[in-house]
């Protein structure tokens, strides 16, 4: 059977290289107060999710970066993905320490929900995948 995918989009493993476009178009997607309540669009949030991003790219194994390039576009990058491969217990902290132009009391608080959501909904320390960004 001859394969007839002429789909110009492919999905692909993120870089360190990708790191700027990534919070590029995570900026460009999330635009609604809520979330920028919790990420502002300032210089400094910015850097920190490039370096929180760096990081986990860099040491945890565990959490995979893919991202889905458009051919037709010079390889731009239209969406990527974040997958984390462990139980919340195993991976640890998710997230570094807030910036300074960061809510810690609203984001931790919000965070707090997403995870008690997530281990009702899986079933807490089993084992699955959750999409991270």
């Amino acid at each position: 059977m001859t394969s007839t995918n002429t789909s110009p989009l492919r999905l692909e493993p993120a870089t360190l290289e990708d790191l700027p476009a990534l919070t590029d178009l995570w900026y460009n997607a999330f635009t609604t107060d809520s979330m920028r309540t919790i990420w502002p669009d300032t210089p400094g949030v910015r850097q920190w999710w490039h370096e929180a991003n760096e990081h986990d790219m860099r040491h945890k194994p565990g959490e995979k970066f893919l991202k889905v390039v458009d051919t037709s576009q010079n390889g731009r990058i239209v969406a990527y993905a974040k997958w984390s491969l462990q139980t919340a217990e195993e991976r640890g902290a998710r997230w570094p320490a807030w910036h300074p132009d960061m809510n810690p009391v609203h984001n931790d608080a919000f965070l707090k929900q997403l995870e008690t959501y997530r281990a009702a909904l899986v079933g807490g320390g089993r084992p699955n995948y959750c999409m991270l960004i």
